[in-house]
């Protein structure tokens, strides 16, 4: 009995929280909702295409913020059928400068949609600071560097960031959590526990 109480309480208290946050966290305009079905069909309007496709992830190719032939992975939460996030990858690129610059100018452009970040995160964990682009790229690549730059919003959080994909291919990464379906996955797991 006990247990049922709590258990309602916290629902509650989660349904409020979902009910104070209006809106969903948008992907290329397209609100992050819905099943894996119709928020990919949304985004084959705005011109991605399905390359991949599995029960709770699909994997698209499309056009983003200026930049063509960028992956992107829709996840979806399979206990409650809704997509609760997107991490796209844009194309690789294959000097630091370079990678610095796009992740530098994404970051300009998020601040002016979101404002400034909660967090910004640019360092190497190497002994010996890099100071060339060659050193800087080799840091990446070796998981000694983190970029990285968090927004958190009413709708979710956005983390921008430095990746290496395999040890030849590094490109900038963004991340996509939407608060509401996010908030609907973790009651999910809290109450199986």
């Amino acid at each position: 009995m006990r247990t049922r109480i709590i258990t309602l309480i916290v629902v509650m208290l989660t349904s409020i929280s979902i009910f104070a946050q209006s809106e969903h966290l948008k992907f290329k305009g397209v609100p992050i909702d819905g099943t894996l079905n119709s928020f990919t069909s949304q985004l084959i309007k705005k011109g991605f295409t399905v390359l991949q496709k599995g029960d709770n992830m699909t994997l698209m190719n499309g056009p983003f913020a200026g930049h063509n032939d960028c992956m992107a992975y829709i996840f979806r939460d399979e206990k409650i059928d809704v997509v609760n996030g997107v991490v796209l990858y844009f194309p690789t690129l294959d000097s630091w400068s370079a990678l610095e610059g796009q992740y530098n100018s994404i970051k300009d452009l998020l601040i002016e949609k979101y404002g400034n970040p909660v967090d910004i995160t640019e360092e190497f964990q190497s002994r010996v600071q890099p100071r060339d682009d060659n050193s800087k790229l080799h840091e990446l690549r070796f998981d000694r560097c983190t970029y990285k730059t968090t927004f958190e919003i009413e709708e979710g959080r956005i983390i921008l960031s430095l990746t290496k994909l395999d040890y030849n291919k590094c490109c900038v990464q963004l991340v996509y959590a939407d608060a509401i379906n996010g908030t609907m996955s973790r009651q999910s797991m809290l109450e199986d526990l």
